[in-house]
């Protein structure tokens, strides 16, 4: 709880900063003449990626012989997502959703070792987007260290997927049973190529969702701007947001959006609004996954409560 009022309080600075230098008269202007279905709009559609996200969830969990079901990956990426936004924070949610979509206790170390590998190949994926069309259009002067960042973000990745094998072998053998509970856990780490194209496939296409959601936003408030140039901006807008440094992107998303697209793209009023409604509408979907949360309460072999438990505990051995 302290960490999350830590996080809440950090991004009330940072939004209550991004007003100060913002015009507000502009800013509720343009908010008065954005449709009021905008919120609501987006909110849709970003719980139709949440959809996409957890098939690729459910591949890497098939071919590790975790889970039993689609349907139960859904529940569980959607109460993760309630988690994230209104429990115990990013880790806590993953936590919670590796536990209820495993059918086996002792396949939890398994589905945790894929909720990072899922994150992981997530960020490789989008840090990717964001080199491919950001090194073409290099509109801020912070866009060239954040292309930086990107590249060591890619390569880090890419050295994890390759050596997760190697330590898994090594570990494996270790006579210390922490030691050999983490090469069980990197084991688990898809080496298959067909496996990992069709995660980096499915991947690929929930990030274009979801940038094309902020495109859809750019449109409903009447700034437009070329899909293209979006796919060179909103992955580093993306990544700064996931980082463990506020409650759920608010603030940082508006600041680093602003930072990188104004004036070339947008005033700054603009910038802002278009970053408070994508983040207004995460919170609504990921409040409306909270019908998902109590439908695994009474519906699901394991309890949710049990998950949170977990997830306070770090999913200690034998849990």
């Amino acid at each position: 709880m302290k960490k999350f009022l830590i996080k809440i309080s950090l991004s009330i600075l940072t939004l209550s900063l991004v007003l100060w230098f913002t015009d507000t008269e502009a800013l509720l202007q343009a908010f008065r003449e954005s449709p009021p279905t905008a919120i609501l709009v987006t909110a849709a559609g970003y719980a139709l990626t949440l959809m996409v996200t957890s098939y690729k969830w459910f591949l890497l969990l098939r071919h590790a012989g975790v889970g039993h079901s689609l349907r139960n990956t859904l529940g569980a990426t959607f109460a993760g997502a309630y988690v994230n936004c209104f429990g115990l924070g990013t880790l806590g949610g993953d936590l919670v959703r590796s536990v209820l979509a495993a059918d086996d206790k002792r396949d939890r170390d398994k589905s945790l070792a894929l909720v990072v590998f899922d994150r992981a190949l997530g960020l490789a994926v989008l840090a990717t987007i964001g080199i491919a069309f950001g090194m073409g259009q290099l509109l801020s002067s912070h866009l060239t260290g954040l292309i930086i960042v990107a590249l060591l973000i890619v390569t880090g990745c890419v050295l994890l997927g390759y050596g997760a094998p190697r330590m898994a072998s090594r570990f494996g053998s270790s006579q210390r049973p922490a030691i050999r509970r983490l090469g069980r856990i990197l084991s688990v780490v898809p080496q298959d190529p067909k496996v990992l194209l069709a995660a980096s496939l499915v991947a690929l296409l929930y990030h274009f969702l979801q940038i094309s959601l902020f495109w859809l936003v750019t449109i409903q408030i009447g700034a437009p701007v070329s899909l293209v140039t979006l796919l060179g901006i909103i992955p580093f807008v993306n990544i700064a947001g996931t980082l463990p440094l506020s409650w759920m992107g608010v603030g940082v998303r508006e600041a680093v959006l602003a930072s990188l697209t104004v004036p070339v793209l947008f005033s700054k009023e603009i910038a802002v609004l278009a970053g408070m409604i994508w983040s207004a509408s995460v919170v609504f979907a990921s409040a409306a996954s909270g019908v998902v949360f109590v439908w695994y309460r009474n519906r699901m072999n394991v309890p949710v409560d049990e998950g949170v438990q977990s997830a306070h505990s770090g999913l200690r051995p034998g849990r």
